[in-house]
């Protein structure tokens, strides 16, 4: 019981350190609270399961779940065990961990996964989806249990979200609830005004129409950018978005937008995909200034991610693995999860980059490959080291083994008259095939990469694009 006291300790020194409205306090040992208004979401990886990526994927979800449905939910991961009732003991943890963290007076559920024991347990509290009859809890964990079993945490915690934002709408719409529920509001301009929303304490929203799509957002000297053209995300979703663009601009210090459009215009070409959102980019992020922008293309489905300044060399050589890492939630039309792992990618690939370069010339920049010169040479001094011992051997060699009197010609090894060709023939004694491999994506969608080049608009830019 030790740890749990510590732990219990942590959790109130974490509620302590918590702010409000859209903002999260992170702790090292995988703890995140984020306050949605009027409800929270939670995940603390206490059992330290979960990557960082994972970390930051489940609790994008674990907000988006709470904004949809109006209720406190949240994860934790354990690995405790005990001698006494392990399922009571996991009964017990829930209980302790709601009342902690979301009051005992509060509504809302709660997702307990003990990785030691197995014995995972919802918790409950309040009216929330007809709590007088919770069938749905044991649904829950039938669907999340191979998951379970099999240590896929992630992937539990991502079904647990879906089916609660399932059941609450469900719920909401079977029980006439009001129009100010986020599963059936729409949201104007008028009725979400700048002082209501929390990042108008920090930052100008003058050029943000709430719940049409439309966010532009000056962070620091760049610029953070949610462009929905098509109405694609509701705008419960559209405000979560936007929050984790702005937090990544503040992290990676440059721009970051994301572009969703069913209408590139009359030009479907590939080409045209590329120079759409290069051109876009300079027109709201500035020309040859840093930044990444995301193309969710609707229109062709040829998804493509537009880099500039520093951003071309710093993550061209991660096109693939962004994709990848975004590419099914993208398939399935979860923009959402896709855009904020997108965020998650830029913030990681920043933190971790492989032969970065933040300088760049744009007048004097060729269009080739860059070469480390610095590396080159090393590469060639340590050759000629190399070669140079390998001749001073094989000359000692030489020296040691023959002693070369006279010039010594093929004549003097050949008996006169001993030879006579009666016949010619050419024999092949070797052949040589040569191979050259071809890559294709891991995730089966289309990929073409894209060197710098200018767009329509002058600017430089590189990226890359895959078809869905």
């Amino acid at each position: 019981m030790k740890k749990l006291i510590s732990f219990i300790t942590a959790l109130t020194l974490s509620l302590m350190l918590s702010v409000t409205v859209a903002a999260e306090a992170t702790a090292d040992n995988g703890c995140y609270i984020v306050s949605t208004g009027e409800t929270d979401a939670v995940l603390y990886d206490i059992a330290d399961e979960l990557t960082p990526d994972e970390e930051e994927f489940a609790k994008n979800m674990l907000v988006l779940t709470s904004i949809n449905s109006q209720t406190n939910v949240g994860v934790f991961i354990i690995d405790e065990a005990a001698d006494d009732d392990p399922l009571f003991q996991a009964e017990d943890y829930a209980n302790i961990l709601f009342n902690e963290f979301f009051g005992s007076d509060n509504h809302g559920i709660l997702l307990l996964i003990n990785s030691r024991t197995y014995y995972n347990w919802i918790a409950l509290n309040g009216e929330i989806f007809g709590y007088g009859d919770p069938a749905f809890v044991n649904q829950y964990l039938e669907n999340m249990s191979e998951d379970l079993i099999n240590g896929n945490y992630a992937d539990a915690i991502n079904i647990f979200c879906e089916s609660i934002m399932e059941t609450s709408t469900e719920f909401y719409s079977q029980n006439n609830k009001p129009a100010d529920s986020p599963a059936e509001t729409t949201v104007s301009e008028a009725d979400v005004p700048e002082s209501t929303n929390p990042l108008s304490e920090k930052y100008d929203l003058s050029r943000c129409i709430w719940g049409q799509g439309i966010y532009t957002i000056p962070v620091n000297s760049h610029t953070a950018l949610l462009h929905d053209i098509d109405n694609t995300l509701t705008p419960e979703e559209e405000e979560v978005v936007i929050t984790r663009i702005v937090e990544t601009v503040e992290d990676v210090d440059f721009s970051v937008a994301v572009l969703i459009t069913d209408d590139i215009g009359e030009d479907k070409s590939d080409y045209a995909v590329m120079d759409f959102a290069d051109v876009y980019y300079e027109n709201y992020c500035g020309m040859n200034t840093d930044g990444i922008l995301l193309f969710l293309n609707n229109d062709t489905k040829y998804d493509w991610i537009s880099t500039s300044g520093r951003c071309i060399d710093a993550f061209d050589r991660y096109i693939d693995p962004i994709f990848d890492s975004i590419w099914d939630n993208i398939q399935d039309g979860n923009f959402p999860s896709a855009i904020c792992g997108f965020c998650n990618s830029v913030t990681y690939f920043n933190a971790n980059p492989i032969e970065y370069n933040s300088s760049y010339d744009y007048d004097d920049y060729d269009d080739g490959f860059s070469v480390d010169l610095e590396m080159a040479l090393s590469s060639l001094m340590i050759m000629g080291i190399f070669i140079l011992i390998g001749l001073l051997i094989f000359g000692s060699i030489i020296k040691n083994n023959y002693s070369l009197k006279k010039n010594m010609s093929v004549a003097d090894y050949v008996l006169k008259d001993s030879l006579a060709l009666t016949q010619k023939t050419d024999t092949y004694l070797r052949t040589y095939t040569t191979r050259t491999r071809v890559n294709s994506s891991s995730s089966g969608g289309h990929r073409s990469g894209s060197r710098s080049h200018r767009s329509s608009g002058g600017g430089r830019h590189g990226g890359g694009g895959r078809r869905r």
